[in-house]
């Protein structure tokens, strides 16, 4: 039996939410307010590639805040060790996201060990795989485990600055 693998569904790494949905969470963090702008005019392939690391960067340092966090609110060892464990674990599933996205830019019809072609969207399309990962788990802990406005972002950071990187060079 042959393996394809397909890319995964592509969509805006800030798209709005459903009506009905938890918007005030997805559309009022402040990293996809900072690079909303970005996402807008980002077009070339080294723009995006930044860009889609940076945005991954963002993200991945909330998972690291908001797992802190929750580790602070256990008093147990046994307990602390729980969210310990879920941390690696996620980040293992988030790294094997990028891995596969990364494969769907891959000449795949070439062996591993030789030199394969790779595309030039692989580098972004993993980072925003990778980042989209981040992302939900960062909104769903904040859901679960936190009331309403409780939760302080870490990231007080305004994006990855094209414009301003493009005047600068």
């Amino acid at each position: 039996m042959e393996n394809v693998i397909t890319a995964l569904p592509e969509a805006d790494p800030i798209e709005e939410p459903a009506e009905n949905s938890q918007q005030s969470l997805i559309s009022g963090n402040p990293i996809d307010e900072a690079f909303k702008t970005d996402f807008d005019i980002a077009s070339s392939t080294p723009e995006i590639n930044y860009l889609s690391n940076v945005y991954l960067e963002a993200w991945q340092d909330e998972w690291d805040n908001i797992t802190t966090a929750l580790l602070n609110q256990f008093e147990m060892d046994e307990d602390r060790q729980v969210i310990r464990d879920y941390r690696l674990n996620f980040q293992a599933y988030a790294e094997s996201l990028y891995e596969v996205e990364w494969l769907d830019y891959t000449d795949t019809t070439v062996p591993a060990e030789e030199h394969r072609l790779v595309g030039t969207g692989a580098m972004s399309a993993a980072a925003l795989a990778q980042a989209s990962a981040y992302k939900r788990e960062v909104l769903l802990w904040i859901d679960r485990y936190y009331i309403e406005d409780s939760y302080s972002y870490k990231y007080k950071g305004s994006g990855a600055q094209l414009l301003q990187r493009r005047d600068r060079e």
